[in-house]
């Protein structure tokens, strides 16, 4: 599940609709300009940056049925996109297939999330501590030692500076106490290898969203080895405006495809599944974003991946050949 965070409402205002069906015409209250919040009243002076991107009217509903229905819409804003990690069936063992055919197995340790650093520390007077996995004895207490990071999650997080707060900022902070309890039967646990007899303590801190982060796809990212196109005028896509300010009017794009996915995230689902020298098929290549990301993980680990990309409109396949050529030649 690849949680965003970011994305804008495209819900319909049912109490406007009502007043338009019943041809009832509202009254004028406001204007509110592109880019601002739909505060009430006139705020011409404090949005007056915003002049330029388009002004809109504010209005009062006009019938008792489109009052009953004020703040009503269609639908919610969207903050994810589901992602389906899929294997063809096969017959026999998984190892069996894996033999035969070289795929089918999840890349663990290269989709780790995140080295970190960490303090482990005897207890009780030992002073055994945590290395690479296994705790050792012999060496000093309170070390600092970078472990391997942690086991990748099936949630992807997209945010920024604005958005952080909403998809990460209702998950708990959480600190480490220092120190591990565990069955003295059990010899084994996510960390390694320990001593049943001795217990031990690490320090670590963060926010419980320890999965994958991706930022999303920024203009440098759509844009990169465009710079031979013409800006063209795009928009949703939707043939009538919809009630949704942020989503009316037109913006300018050398990158025209409406769903660019970041070329990071690309990287890593293709890192996930795909040992290196495999050749990978998108069969909706869109913009191109599989095959930057499979000539960067080439550039950046020596996959030594192939690239088969299927589009039937050319304007896309024109954007993808150039942003997967630049990605190439990228060192």
């Amino acid at each position: 599940m690849w949680l965003y965070g970011s994305g804008f409402p495209k819900s319909m205002d049912i109490s406007k609709q009502i007043d338009k069906k019943l041809g009832a015409e509202r009254e004028v209250i406001g204007k509110q300009y592109k880019g601002s919040s739909p505060l009430p009243g006139n705020h011409k002076d404090t949005w007056a940056d915003n002049q330029k991107d388009g002004e809109f009217d504010i209005t009062k509903p006009a019938t008792e049925l489109a009052k009953q229905w004020e703040g009503w819409g269609t639908c919610l804003k969207p903050a994810y996109e589901p992602i389906i990690v899929a294997r063809k069936p096969f017959k026999g063992s998984l190892v069996d297939n894996i033999i035969e055919n070289s795929v089918g197995g999840i890349n663990i340790d290269e989709c780790r999330i995140g080295n970190e650093e960490r303090t482990y520390k005897g207890v009780g007077g030992s002073s055994t501590t945590f290395i690479g996995g296994v705790f050792e004895k012999g060496s000093s207490q309170n070390k600092k030692y970078t472990v391997n990071g942690r086991f990748p999650s099936n949630v992807i997080l997209t945010y920024d500076q604005i958005t952080f707060d909403e998809v990460c900022g209702a998950m708990p902070y959480t600190k480490g106490n220092g120190n591990i309890r565990h069955n003295k039967n059990i010899h084994r646990n996510c960390y390694g290898k320990y001593n049943p007899n001795e217990g031990y303590g690490y320090e670590d801190e963060g926010s419980a969203s320890r999965y994958f982060y991706c930022a999303k796809a920024s203009k440098k990212d759509r844009d990169e080895g465009l710079d031979k196109f013409n800006q063209l005028t795009v928009d949703d896509g939707r043939n009538k405006t919809i009630d949704n300010p942020f989503q009316r009017g037109e913006t300018l794009r050398k990158n025209t495809h409406p769903t660019v996915k970041p070329t990071e995230l690309m990287q890593y689902l293709v890192r996930l599944v795909s040992p290196k020298s495999a050749i990978i098929l998108d069969p909706f290549m869109g913009s191109g974003s599989t095959g930057k990301a499979v000539m960067y993980e080439n550039v950046e680990r020596n996959a030594d991946y192939k690239f088969i990309g299927i589009e039937k409109e050319k304007e896309y396949c024109d954007i993808a050949e150039a942003r997967i050529e630049y990605a190439t030649k990228k060192q």
